[in-house]
């Protein structure tokens, strides 16, 4: 423990996911398929979303990020 020491911020701990993102060519029908045009990966999950969100309303304090991938 570190004394005489203030650290000021907030840890935001959860989940961080690697979400798949499929571009499909329309909505298929029960039982049909559909043509995949593309697949994307973004960054994602509690921890993950919470951060950006600080970040993106510039928080007066750090910010950490803590969880499990």
């Amino acid at each position: 423990m570190v004394k005489n020491k203030k650290i000021k911020g907030i840890v935001c701990a959860g989940n961080l996911i690697l979400d798949e993102i499929i571009e499909i060519s329309r909505w298929p029908e029960i039982s049909e398929l559909a043509f995949i045009n593309k697949i994307n990966n973004s960054p994602g999950g509690s921890a993950f979303n919470v951060s950006c969100n600080f970040i993106y309303y510039k928080a007066p304090f750090k910010i950490y990020t803590s969880g499990c991938i």
